[in-house]
């Protein structure tokens, strides 16, 4: 076995040291370059994040830009066309309402007038049909002013007729469905100035 002077043994100590010093100084190289690509790489996915989010606000900014561009604040000459029509609709839609209500109300003030004023006016000659005649019955069954029911004495009898005909066809059609109903006496009359003048079976 040979052996080693302290020199060759200094020597070696010193190279070993230099190996040792030249591994520590890779070793912290490589340390180093780990925690540089550590840092790439989340540079890497921050910056990758970043770009995603930024295109999906981009894209979200086209879309409404272009569905609704008014919702951002930007109008356009055709939106304005738009809105300028809507408006002049809007305006002749609320004078067409004002228009129908002024007409509404005259036409309720010229009804309530007529209703005010109708008066029911019995013709010179007309037919009715004469439901019955009674001898103690002589109570009246409607106002003088409504002449449905018309009261007439004849004799020592009070006959009352209804229905207000301008044609005898009328009055015969009213008869039937009375005899229909019970009223077997009843019978069509022809009546001029308020007196029966003729009757017709």
């Amino acid at each position: 076995m040979p052996i080693l002077t302290d020199e060759e043994l200094n020597e070696l100590k010193d190279q070993v040291s230099s190996h040792q010093e030249t591994i520590d100084h890779q070793n912290e190289v490589i340390s180093d370059l780990k925690s540089q690509e550590d840092q790439n790489a989340q540079q890497k996915k921050t910056f990758l994040t970043l770009f995603i989010v930024v295109l999906v606000l981009l894209l979200i900014f086209i879309g409404l830009t272009y569905s609704s561009p008014s919702s951002l604040g930007i109008t356009s000459p055709g939106s304005q066309v738009v809105q300028k029509d809507n408006t002049q609709q809007l305006d002749s839609l609320k004078q067409q309402i004002e228009t129908l209500q002024t007409d509404k109300q005259q036409l309720q003030s010229q009804l309530s007038q007529r209703n005010s004023s109708v008066e029911l006016q019995e013709p010179s000659e007309y037919y009715a049909v004469q439901i019955g005649a009674f001898e103690r019955f002589n109570t009246p069954l409607v106002s003088k002013d409504f002449l449905l029911i018309k009261g007439d004495e004849n004799y020592y009898l009070n006959s009352y007729s209804i229905g207000l005909f301008k044609t005898l066809e009328e009055a015969k059609q009213l008869r039937e469905a009375l005899k229909e109903l019970g009223f077997d006496e009843a019978f069509a009359a022809k009546y001029v100035n308020s007196k029966r003048v003729d009757i017709i079976e």
